[in-house]
């Protein structure tokens, strides 16, 4: 997302980012931005310092899962409010249909100058949310625009990958869904890791509760090269036969590969990439008979619709400097 937006992005701009992650692996990636640590006297420091504060990219709205993102959000409205710093949203998406009913999400909301949104479900939801709805537009994500800058490697036919996620919680399902796709014509079985760290939920931790039966016909595949280029990091990414995810941006890493993808329905945000790539949606209880029905129906995303996406998150990126001037 970040890559898609700087892709727009003029060199005379000056940005700056909180993070509460290691910089220097951002700063190595991301070398236009400020990194600074993300601490109130930083981040206060940073709105009273910026001509404009933007939310990029991400689910804003969530809430059920954890208020993390709600107490951020809280506090950087707060201190834009106090500052008159105007608050923009560009490429944001939902994640549960709790975080629509929240006060305070309806308030950072309310405030914002602009928003516009990675995907239609987002956009008809913030539009019934906020008080003037003329200040939501439908985008989409900005990591298309990263996709149709970088090349992914061509499609490996017989190879079949898993991402898989379901926020700290557990999948009952686990060892029934991975044992049904077996029944897929692949040759390799590559267990995708897209995030690093070993949280609850996330892909090692699922690893982890595999059958022994299962794990040895699964290899382990990093999706990240800490430290390398964006180059070198699209190339990296397995472009595999079919795809099986829980996680948003792999859906769409895979769509612009040309992979015959499935989505597990786990919240709004994995409802709404499927609906917008148009590729096959199943529930977490989903049988083995549904899931290999589902990835007979599956086919690549079309390139012209992929095309559509890019524009759009272009577009939006202009939109929103034209803006701010």
């Amino acid at each position: 997302m970040l890559a898609g937006f700087l892709n727009h992005i003029p060199e005379s701009y000056q940005l700056s980012c909180c993070s509460p992650y290691e910089l220097r692996p951002l700063s190595l990636r991301f070398p236009r931005i400020h990194w600074k640590p993300y601490t109130e006297a930083y981040r206060k420091e940073a709105i009273a310092n910026c001509d404009a504060w933007l939310g990029l990219g991400g689910s804003p709205f969530q809430h059920s899962v954890s208020s993390w993102f709600t107490d951020h959000l809280k506090s950087e409205a707060h201190w834009c409010k106090y500052d008159n710093k105007p608050m923009y949203f560009l490429g944001i998406g939902g994640q549960d249909e709790a975080a629509y009913r929240n006060t305070t999400l309806k308030t950072v909301a309310d405030q914002a100058r602009h928003i516009w949104t990675r995907d239609e479900s987002t956009y008809v939801a913030v539009k019934k949310l906020v008080k003037d709805n003329t200040r939501i537009d439908l985008a989409s994500d900005l990591a298309h625009s990263f996709f149709e800058t970088y090349s992914l490697q061509s499609i490996q036919s017989r190879t079949l990958a898993t991402v898989l996620n379901f926020d700290y919680a557990n999948w009952p399902n686990l060892n029934i869904a991975i044992q049904a796709l077996n029944a897929l014509p692949t040759d390799r079985k590559l267990w995708l890791i897209q995030e690093s760290r070993v949280l609850p939920g996330a892909e090692h931790d699922l690893y982890k509760q595999l059958d022994n039966s299962l794990k040895s016909l699964w290899e382990i595949y990093l999706a990240d090269i800490p430290g390398c280029s964006l180059k070198t990091l699209a190339e990296h990414w397995p472009s595999t036969e079919y795809l099986f995810t829980a996680r948003f941006h792999s859906a769409l890493a895979s769509a612009w590969a040309g992979t015959k993808t499935v989505v597990i329905n786990t919240n709004s945000k994995l409802e709404s990439i499927a609906l917008d790539l148009q590729v096959p949606l199943v529930g977490v209880n989903a049988t083995p008979e549904i899931i290999i029905e589902a990835f007979s129906q599956a086919k690549p995303v079309p390139r012209a619709l992929l095309s559509q996406k890019a524009l759009l998150a272009k577009n939006a990126i202009k939109a929103f400097l034209d803006m701010i001037g």
